[in-house]
């Protein structure tokens, strides 16, 4: 089996990070064996923010709060990652397509609340339902990565006969390509139609 090893550029919302794509075989692409759902690896890190009120809360998140790919701090943040390879071999005048393998990863940037142990109930509560909304639109996010995962994955399965080894690694790079930019497409479209989460609850 031959092993083809490609990457592509990061895009503008969250990161993409394709590793390895190509492999093909455009005679014998039923015999391809997908990765079944590869799990995604999510990293949560978090930023400290202070404050006795909501105005000093939202001051905090304000000023402490990650620096998007649009250059404006955000309350949350998700970088993700997507990866693929598989393997071919030459066969008869085509090529013989192996298992194709997905990488997903994601890391997720949250505030937390220094102090809340000491601060009132009520406030506590208010952080709560936040945080429980801010959670949900940035899960939003890195549900991307595993869609854009299956995507291309349905993609490369359906690619037509016809192609050697070279012709057909070029043509599955340029979907995968193309289904990348379409996910940061929706990536920004999500953020545009939430208002950053706003509508879903996560304003404070």
């Amino acid at each position: 089996m031959e092993r083809v090893v490609n990457n592509q550029l990061p895009h503008p919302r969250s990161t993409f990070r394709p590793h390895a794509l190509l492999r093909g075989t455009a005679l014998v692409l039923a015999l391809i064996a997908l990765d079944a759902g590869a799990a995604q690896d999510l990293t949560i890190t978090y930023y400290d923010v202070q404050g006795d009120t909501l105005q000093e809360l939202r001051a905090s998140l304000n000023a402490h709060g990650p620096v998007g790919k649009d250059g404006v701090r955000h309350h949350g943040h998700v970088d993700w990652y997507v990866g693929w390879n598989f393997d071919y071999a030459p066969r008869g005048a085509g090529c013989r397509l192996g298992k194709v393998r997905m990488e997903v990863r994601a890391t997720m940037v949250l505030p937390r609340w220094t102090g809340a142990d000491t601060a009132p109930a009520s406030l506590q509560q208010e952080w709560a339902r936040y945080s429980q909304a801010l959670r949900v639109h940035e899960d939003g996010h890195a549900a991307h990565a595993d869609q854009a995962a299956e995507d291309i994955q349905r993609r490369f399965a359906a690619v037509g006969g016809g192609m050697r080894c070279p012709q057909l690694g070029e043509e599955l790079n340029r979907i995968g390509k193309a289904v990348l930019d379409e996910y940061a497409a929706r990536d920004k479209q999500y953020d545009e139609t939430t208002e950053h989460g706003a509508t879903q609850g996560a304003r404070l």
